[in-house]
């Protein structure tokens, strides 16, 4: 990191699980994440995190309990987290996600 500037490109993909990369940035307790997610990306168990997130490139599908949606290109998404926020994320064959990710760490 250079003065305010965070230069991703300068960071090292991290694979995380199959379909499932990203690039970390911590500073004290905040963490922001370019997560890259491709069709072999599918959540096997709930999440009740919290979630603030862009979508640069792509679409994600995200399923509630109550309801599916899709976010796409150049849209943001806020989840609250918890119990009723509960989700899975995942990518329809032949798509791919590229997202940031802000959160506290």
């Amino acid at each position: 990191m250079s003065g305010y500037e965070i230069d991703f490109e300068k960071f090292d993909w991290e694979e995380v699980a199959p379909g499932k990369r990203q690039k970390v940035f911590v500073l004290g307790k905040n963490r922001m994440r370019l997560l890259e997610l491709s069709e072999n990306f599918q959540e096997e168990t709930w999440c009740i995190k919290a979630h603030t997130a862009y979508v640069i490139d792509g679409e994600v599908v995200i399923r509630f309990s109550h309801k599916t949606v899709t976010v796409r290109q150049g849209k943001g998404l806020y989840i609250s987290g918890g119990e009723k926020s509960k989700h899975k994320s995942r990518i329809e064959k032949g798509r791919h996600a590229l997202l940031i990710l802000f959160e506290s760490a």
